[in-house]
């Protein structure tokens, strides 16, 4: 049973919001404005959990989880399911610091921190702490922001492939791959525009009505994100028949992602 549904509080209004935001990040549909993004990060979690090939009783620590979007890929293989935030979110079992996390050395088989790294401001630091409490052949996976034009007023890391290779290379063995590449990035500039501006201020001046007024752009966001798919298709087909100018840009997809995931293999 999920930490969620074993709060006592299923169809509170704290209850449904987590429900949604887990439902909206980890299936993500076509109208929403950041689906081609989300679609990536969740697809690249999925194969990961996979991957595990079986293992199963394994001790897992989500650092940064908020409300968990991505347990549920994991939960056939643990037996332990520790979410970690600086923030009471429903559902996190420990309050704390990436930087000095609340745990004895070599606990966890695997540690899982999704769309926080950016924020982490001493990322050596935190490296070392996941590190230490992941057992010898355990793993780390993380997904970070590359160019994704996050706008928050804190500090943020965007991350480049080479530079995060770099980084993580210095903590274990590192596989990093794209979440959402550069052929993706101008429909999702274009979604984000409309989201967070037009959108963003409609629901700002007027909650109520300003839902109902931007519904409509739910289907520019379909279009968009179906035109998205459907070029980055074409343009790979393209670099898989030879034509230079497509292989060019999916070489610049590869190394400019919106998005990468990162699993590392500590040095113990």
């Amino acid at each position: 049973m999920s930490r969620l549904s074993a709060t006592g509080q299923s169809g509170s209004k704290p209850q449904r919001e987590a429900e949604r935001v887990i439902r909206r990040i980890s299936e993500p549909r076509p109208w929403q404005y950041d689906y081609l993004m989300l679609r990536e990060i969740a697809a690249g979690l999925k194969r990961q959990a996979a991957a595990l090939n079986g293992k199963a009783g394994l001790e897992i620590l989500d650092v940064g989880c908020k409300y968990k979007p991505y347990q549920k890929f994991f939960a056939a293989r643990a037996s332990r399911y520790v979410g970690l935030d600086l923030d009471p979110y429903l559902g996190v079992e420990v309050r704390g610091d990436a930087l000095a996390l609340p745990f004895r050395s070599n606990v966890f088989d695997l540690v899982l921190c999704t769309q926080a790294f950016y924020r982490m401001v001493d990322f050596r630091k935190v490296l070392s702490e996941f590190v230490r409490v992941t057992r010898a052949g355990g793993t780390i996976i993380l997904t970070t922001i590359g160019i994704w034009p996050y706008p928050p007023p804190d500090r943020l890391h965007r991350w480049s492939r080479r530079e995060l290779e770099e980084v993580l290379s210095e903590f274990g063995d590192v596989r990093v791959e794209e979440s959402g590449g550069y052929l993706q990035l101008v429909p999702q500039l274009a979604n984000a525009v409309l989201a967070l501006g037009v959108e963003g201020h409609m629901v700002k001046q007027h909650p109520h009505l300003g839902r109902v007024l931007a519904f409509p752009l739910k289907g520019i966001y379909l279009g968009v994100n179906a035109l998205g798919l459907a070029s980055e298709k074409l343009i790979r087909a393209a670099s898989a028949s030879g034509w230079g100018l497509a292989q060019s840009l999916c070489e610049v997809d590869t190394q400019l992602a919106i998005n990468y995931l990162a699993v590392v293999t500590p040095k113990k």
